[in-house]
């Protein structure tokens, strides 16, 4: 309930209390300032860029929704004293600026798919705010001047590339990669050039390319000459980037090829690029124009690589995508998967631009590649890997010695099965192709519901084994349980592998991740052994027999190498040599359970209880001259190990295609 301003005023002239007046009122009010610029400037006086000053209690909460002020590509509060300068896009540049502009568009770019804002890097360049005026305009001619043809290469070449951008945006629309951090879809209002139909930007180009041949045979000088040259060869990589988006939007893998030989020819061209004959036209890229369509939530700086970087990524972009031309001719289904892992592990990380043209490309119209179906994609993983009889996979080779009825119903459960965890299985592929991050957060998830899909898988092994009749008194292998057993087993050791990357360990924890690592590989090479056995009892074909053999040698390998180092913490800790700091509020008990939740409901493998854990790495009476010897002995068996996986082929490590980074890894682990 409010009070009369006037009877406030009465009771505190009974209180004595003097009463100030309404200005001085206001200011008594307002917090209290206090001027500390001439403290800042002296203490940020050595200060070198990148670095600041701030208070204890400025957390890193407060640092991600920070702003740095009078940056305009986060601060769009700043006040410009001066206005932009304008640009005239009809100016004609020199070959040299031309050039540069070329190859700083090309950083930006490269920044967009990284992961900025379209509005805050490719947008930014002054020519791309007039798309419509470009379009209108009309291409040079043989007997045009030198100025008019250079003039008109670009206006194609900034057409083409706004063609290419608007490929790359309606691929990551599709939400193959649905993450902001790895790449922003938001066009705030902005647009493409996507009036145009692609058939009139390739003619510009064409016409392009033939107005740069015409003046390298005309008399200009040699300086000239080599500039133009550098042009070319930036128009030739813009159209084979272009028409490679083309083959690749396309699906069912009818024009992969074609891709490749473009992607192909990029990379030849890209071995003659000549950076330093560039100029660079400030005036052409203005980080201010489009400052107020920035988003706010979380500020995020631009940081522009150098022209040199940014062809280093373009490169690596360019070799990622030629690879990815081959997928859809793959050897076996365990040979994709490794791909899948290998691609999902490559250095610097892929981006999202490549990772989601891959899952388009493996998965689209309800179909493996567009065509396979993935209930014949899951028997062909089951055949590759446990080697079921052959009539348990086929409905028309039923035994003689089998009912029929019971053999359609059989079938029945195993067709129903499939279809269960058909997207399941497509999404095993999938989760390679999102950053590293969520690849964990998302096997955390997916693993517990293949704790369940291996009980189902048991229940359609024991509806075949009771058709066996006459071998009841044999112990018949339950194989489409071991084949989700085996799946489920590498997405763990995934998930503990990629604790380390993203160095999600402290060095606290470190014995107890290895001592886990050494119970899931453990029962890892028991898996390999059992189904060893019972595929013994078959027909033996060489895939699976491959695939058993390659697997058992690097599970024995990665157990030898992981014992080592578990044994070798424990070494240096009795030793007192762990330089470790010390833990305040900590449990261990409970970080136990926290780090291992995922697991914690999984049958098999067992969880292991933080008191086996305690029992195991508790050594008494520890005698470390004989630790040492035993450190020794299991390194030198993993690279025993590891020396015979490097001199096998190919088509026995089913790493048919990725067999050179396979070596390489297996090269690292070496040392």
């Amino acid at each position: 309930m409010q009070q009369p301003l006037g009877d406030l005023h009465d009771a505190f002239t009974e209180l004595n209390i003097n009463i100030p007046a309404e200005e001085e009122q206001q200011e008594y009010l307002l917090p209290q300032w206090k001027d500390i610029t001439s403290f800042l400037d002296e203490a940020t006086s050595d200060f070198e860029v990148g670095q600041l000053v701030h208070l204890q209690s400025f957390t890193l909460f407060d640092a991600m929704s920070a702003i740095e002020i009078m940056d305009p590509r986060m601060d769009t509060g700043m006040t410009i004293e001066q206005p932009c300068k304008t640009f005239d896009i009809d100016k004609r540049l020199t070959p040299e600026d031309t050039l540069g502009i070329m190859d700083r568009l090309v950083v930006r770019e490269m920044a967009w798919i990284s992961g900025h804002s379209l509005v805050q890097t490719v947008y930014t360049c002054i020519y791309f705010l007039h798309i419509k005026y470009l379009n209108e305009s009309s291409m040079p001619t043989l007997t045009s001047n030198m100025d008019d043809i250079i003039y008109g290469v670009l206006r194609s070449y900034i057409l083409a590339t706004a063609t290419c951008c608007h490929y790359i945006w309606t691929e990551m629309t599709q939400g193959n990669v649905y993450e902001e951090e790895d790449f922003t879809t938001n066009l705030f209002g902005l647009h493409f050039n996507d009036q145009n139909p692609d058939v009139v930007i390739f003619n510009d180009i064409d016409s392009s390319i033939m107005l740069l041949n015409h003046l390298l045979n005309t008399k200009i000088s040699e300086p000239e000459k080599n500039t133009v040259r550098a042009i070319l060869n930036r128009v030739e990589i813009r159209k084979s980037f272009l028409m490679s988006l083309v083959y690749l939007s396309k699906f069912e893998g009818s024009f992969l090829t074609s891709a490749k030989l473009e992607l192909t020819r990029i990379i030849g061209l890209l071995q003659n690029v000549d950076l330093s004959l560039g100029n660079e036209v400030l005036d052409a890229f203005d980080s201010n124009i489009n400052r107020k369509l920035t988003s706010q939530t979380p500020p995020r700086p631009v940081e522009l690589s150098s022209i040199e970087e940014s062809f280093k990524e373009f490169n690596l972009l360019i070799q990622r995508l030629s690879s990815i031309c081959d997928v859809n001719v793959y050897p076996s289904v365990n040979s994709l998967m490794n791909y899948f892992l290998n691609f999902a592990a490559h250095q610097p990380y892929p981006d999202a631009f490549s990772r989601s043209k891959l899952n388009s490309i493996f998965f689209h119209h309800q179909r493996i590649f567009g065509t396979i179906t993935v209930s014949t994609f899951i028997l062909d993983s089951i055949k590759e890997t446990v080697q079921p009889p052959f009539w348990w996979t086929s409905p028309n080779r039923q035994p003689a010695n089998v009912n029929p009825a019971e053999f359609i119903n059989a079938h029945d459960t195993l067709k129903a099965y499939l279809e269960r965890i058909s997207m399941v299985f497509v999404e095993y592929f999938k989760i390679n192709c999102h950053n590293r991050s969520r690849q964990r957060r998302m096997l955390c998830k997916v693993v517990t519901e293949w704790e369940i899909l291996q009980e189902e898988a048991a229940g359609v092994d024991e509806v075949f084994h009771a058709l066996e009749r006459d071998q009841e008194d044999m112990q018949t292998p339950y194989y489409f349980s071991s084949w989700a057993y085996n799946l489920k087993l590498t997405m763990i050791e995934k998930i503990l592998f990629l604790g380390f990357e993203l160095d999600l360990y402290g060095s606290h924890e470190y014995i107890m991740i290895y001592w886990y690592i050494q119970c899931v590989l453990g029962s890892r090479a028991y898996l390999l052994d059992r189904i060893s056995n019972f595929v013994d009892q078959t027909i033996k074909k060489p895939g699976v027999y491959n695939y058993l053999r390659t697997n058992q040698m690097m599970n024995h390998s990665k157990k030898c190498l992981s014992e080592a180092v578990l044994k070798l913490l424990l070494t240096v800790k009795h030793t007192n040599q762990f330089d470790q700091r010390g833990l305040v509020f900590d449990d261990e008990e409970t970080r136990y359970a926290h780090r291992f939740k995922p697991f914690v409901s999984l049958i098999s493998p067992p969880h292991p209880t933080y008191q086996q854990y305690l029992e195991i790495v508790n050594i008494e009476n520890f005698d470390v001259s004989r630790m040492k010897e035993i450190i020794r002995n299991d390194f030198a068996e993993s690279k025993k190990v590891l020396e015979g996986l490097l001199i096998m082929s190919p088509e026995e490590t089913n790493t048919e295609m990725c067999h050179d980074d396979f070596k390489d890894v297996s090269f690292l682990l070496y040392f």
